[in-house]
């Protein structure tokens, strides 16, 4: 299995039958994976960010709480992700050991300005990495994110690819990139420079997009970002080089020949599995909720409210979802998929 078949498989539900089993049998069942915002302080101002941003942090004992509470309910992994960056959390080093101490999977999605010294002793705690980029030179960098601090970030993937590379962590490291106008003639480069970093792949992602929203790429575009995309390919495999090149589903969803736009499946079957805790506690169905401060989709608060009464009111909640108000490839998209087609009766379907 290659890394695009890792990150964007819509078959690793089947790795959680015992969950699935209940999911099938309409019972309550926990969430498998849980994004956590340690803070919605930010050291980028992201133009395509909609995050709400506060100098507010989690408070690290009430993180550890919250983090054993999951692990004794039967989560198995933590994202720190979403709201601001992790990383710019005082405590960041601790809130890394205090969900390895209870055997969780953790994870982290950062735009690594800050430096790397955390993980030169934490980097073998974290299943994956994902950095965000969006650029291949300082000029694009600062247009997109707001601060002049490409070469800083470079540097930085250089030292944890070093640290990898010397420790021998397993961990998966990758960069990101959101594809704007300001950046849609550099993909190529990106891609390059993501190979000659040595990080595990490049994720090449559209920008959100609603239901029905007018397409936020021509097709002269959308063919040329294509066309970057295969023909580095094609000179990364002369290269002999080991880059996973990660073309994003959701340009499936929102490419200008689609005039389907809207979700191929009419209930979000996966908001019982990964939900997001907001840094004031909250627990809301996905990261998108939070994103787009819809407080009708919040399922209680994890830091006041009863453990056992949250799981309860997941049910209440979600029937006031509306997809028209999710975005296409949402969180749950490739889940969401696979469950909407297991909950259908197949016909044929004793005939293997």
């Amino acid at each position: 299995m290659n890394l695009t078949e890792i990150f964007i498989s819509n078959q690793k539900i089947f790795e959680h039958i015992d969950v699935l089993s209940k999911w099938k049998a309409g019972e309550s069942i926990q969430p498998i994976n849980v994004e956590i915002h340690l803070t919605e302080r930010c050291n980028c101002k992201c133009v395509y960010c909609h995050y709400a941003k506060s100098v507010e942090n989690m408070d690290i004992k009430k993180f550890a709480r919250i983090v054993k509470i999951l692990a004794n309910n039967g989560t198995k992994s933590i994202s720190l992700s979403g709201g601001g960056e992790p990383s710019v959390h005082k405590d960041i080093a601790k809130a890394i050991e205090i969900i390895h101490g209870v055997n969780l999977d953790a994870a982290m999605v950062t735009n690594l300005i800050v430096t790397p010294e955390i993980y030169t002793n934490h980097l073998k705690y974290f299943t994956w990495v994902r950095i965000s980029i969006d650029s291949a030179d300082a000029e694009t960098y600062k247009r997109i994110r707001g601060v002049n601090k490409f070469d800083t970030v470079v540097e930085n993937i250089r030292k944890i690819i070093s640290i990898k590379k010397t420790s021998g962590a397993q961990t998966t490291i990758g960069l990101q990139s959101v594809i704007c106008k300001s950046n849609i003639n550099s993909i190529g480069a990106q891609i390059f420079l993501a190979a000659k970093l040595d990080v595990d792949y490049i994720q090449i992602r559209p920008i959100e997009t609603m239901p029905g929203d007018a397409i936020p790429y021509t097709i002269k575009e959308y063919d040329f970002i294509t066309k970057q995309v295969s023909n580095t390919m094609d000179h990364l495999k002369m290269m002999g080089s080991n880059l996973q090149v990660i073309f994003s589903n959701k340009w499936e969803l929102i490419g200008p020949r689609n005039t389907n736009r809207f979700h191929p499946f009419k209930f979000c079957h996966a908001y019982q599995m990964i939900p997001a805790i907001d840094v004031r506690g909250d627990m809301y169905v996905c990261c998108h909720q939070i994103e787009r401060r819809n407080g009708w989709m919040c399922y209680g608060n994890v830091f006041r409210d009863k453990y056992e009464d949250i799981m309860a009111n997941r049910k209440v909640v979600i029937e006031k979802l509306d997809l028209k108000t999710c975005y296409l490839g949402c969180r749950g998209h490739n889940l969401n998929t696979t469950l909407e087609r297991l909950n259908k009766p197949s016909q044929h379907r004793n005939f293997l």
